[in-house]
């Protein structure tokens, strides 16, 4: 049996559009899929990339200051010990020179005075 023409075309029509509609949907749900797993896969490897950056940035600044903080400690505690050693060194060495000039003078002045007695004596013995 044959269908009219009406039925024919308004068939036609339902399928195309049906076809057209089902084509149209698969298409967007295909395109923002791709799209969304583009960005998301986009946008993790940027995180990640950043993260990383990031965390060498804060190793590299973090070690420089340790390091610099180090050395300077170090050579704070270096120059206090040699200004501690040295001072002592030059006390014990002053206070060496100080014990030897005083016996020197000490030794010189009892010697000048007993041979200073000793003539006197001597000379007074003979008068």
């Amino acid at each position: 049996m044959l269908l009219p023409a009406s039925a024919t075309a308004y068939a036609t029509a339902y399928a195309t559009a049906y076809a057209t509609a089902s084509a149209t949907a698969s298409a967007t749900a295909y395109a923002t899929a791709s799209a969304t797993a583009s960005a998301t896969a986009y946008a993790r490897a940027s995180a990640t990339a950043y993260a990383r950056a990031s965390a060498t940035a804060y190793a590299r600044a973090s070690a420089r200051a340790s390091a610099t903080a180090s050395a300077t400690a170090s050579a704070r505690a270096s120059a206090r010990a040699y200004a501690r050693a040295s001072a002592r060194a030059y006390a014990r060495a002053s206070a060496r020179a100080s014990a030897t000039a005083s016996a020197t003078a000490s030794a010189t002045a009892y010697a000048t005075a007993s041979a200073t007695a000793s003539a006197r004596a001597s000379i007074l013995g003979h008068t």
